[in-house]
């Protein structure tokens, strides 16, 4: 199996405050994955997310405007997508 160590897109941008957002993050990301993510309490599955990675209205067409802002503005190129492209 492979696992995820290096974020690549971190090395990518030029923006020090960005890129300490990018990388805690990543971090956070990487603690869920090797389970050292603290875990609810009489749970054995569900973790606490942070505020700031929270949509509020819960609603998918928040999450979508949210990952793909101006989708009907850029539906027609190519780049805006290979730029949005999620690898898992």
């Amino acid at each position: 199996m492979i696992k995820l160590t290096i974020n690549i897109r971190l090395h990518q941008i030029f923006d020090p405050r960005n890129n300490l957002k990018q990388n805690n993050f990543a971090e956070f990301l990487l603690k869920i994955g090797d389970d050292k993510y603290p875990i609810i309490s009489n749970t054995k599955t569900m973790i606490k997310l942070l505020l700031e990675i929270i949509i509020p209205n819960r609603k998918l067409t928040d999450i979508i405007d949210f990952i793909y802002l101006n989708l009907i503005k850029n539906s027609g190129n190519i780049n805006y997508f290979i730029g949005k492209a999620i690898l898992t």
